[in-house]
């Protein structure tokens, strides 16, 4: 292997295989727990779940543009 070509394949860094496994669990969780939470919920309150969901969708996107703006405005260190 020559120098400044990357790793060769099949080779996984430690780091790289935690944070790839970090990422899957928080995937896997938060998936399971909204289908867990909606199926204790049940047929009742499914309205009001499926409202809840699109109001945490609309304070999501407000919370993300408000980031984004941050970046805009604040200055690299």
């Amino acid at each position: 292997m020559r120098r400044g070509r990357g790793l060769p394949a099949g080779v996984v860094e430690p780091a790289g295989l935690a944070g790839g496994f970090n990422n899957t669990a928080r995937q896997a969780g938060t998936a399971l727990g909204v289908a867990v939470y909606g199926a204790v919920a049940g047929p009742a309150l499914r309205p009001a779940f499926t409202s809840g969901l699109h109001v945490l969708a609309w304070v999501s996107a407000a919370l993300w543009l408000a980031a984004l703006a941050l970046t805009r405005i604040v200055p690299a260190r």
